[in-house]
C-alpha cells in the first residue's frame, strides 16, 4: 500500500468489511465443537469474575438480562453453569462455572488459540503490535466507549 493520506472513512470501510469475516472464521470453528462464541464469551466472564449476577453479565455484554437468561439456561442445562442463591438477595442469584463447565472453556480457549494463530499468522509481529497499539487507542477513546464527544 501506498503510503500517504489515508482517511478515516478508508479506515472505517476496511475495518468493517475484516472484522465480519474474522468474527465468521471464528464463530465457524467455535461452533464446530460446540461451544459457541458467546457462550465460550460467559463462561469466560463468569469463569473470571464469578460467581455473579445475570444483571451483571448483562452490562458486561451490553445486552438485555433476557438474552443473558436464556444463554445462561443453556448452560446450566448442559451442566456448564449453575445458578444459586445470592445470600445478600433473596430476589437474585449467582452464576458459577461448573467443572465441566470449566474443562469446555479450556478446550474452546485452544481452539480460539488456534484459530487466532491461523487469523492473524499474515502479520508479523511489527504489525501484529502496530495492530495491538491501534486498537489500544481506539478502545480507550470516549466515542469508542459509547460516550459523548
Amino acid at each position: 500500500m501506498a503510503v500517504g493520506t489515508i482517511s478515516a472513512a478508508e479506515v472505517g470501510d476496511r475495518f468493517f468489511a475484516v472484522a465480519p469475516r474474522i468474527r465468521k472464521t471464528l464463530t465457524a470453528r467455535m461452533d464446530a465443537h460446540g461451544l459457541s462464541l458467546p457462550r465460550t464469551r460467559a463462561l469466560e466472564v463468569i469463569a473470571g469474575e464469578g460467581p455473579i449476577r445475570l444483571k451483571y453479565l448483562a452490562g458486561r455484554f451490553d445486552c438485555t438480562p433476557a438474552s443473558v437468561t436464556d444463554m445462561v439456561d443453556g448452560l446450566e442445562r448442559d451442566g456448564l453453569a449453575q445458578r444459586r442463591p445470592d445470600p445478600s438477595d433473596r430476589r437474585a442469584s449467582l452464576v458459577t462455572v461448573t467443572p465441566a463447565g470449566q474443562a469446555a472453556l479450556d478446550a474452546a480457549r485452544v481452539r480460539m488459540a488456534g484459530a487466532f494463530d491461523a487469523i492473524f499468522s499474515v502479520l508479523d509481529q511489527e504489525e501484529r503490535l502496530v495492530l495491538l497499539r491501534a486498537l489500544d487507542a481506539l478502545s480507550a477513546t470516549s466515542i469508542v466507549n459509547g460516550e459523548p464527544v
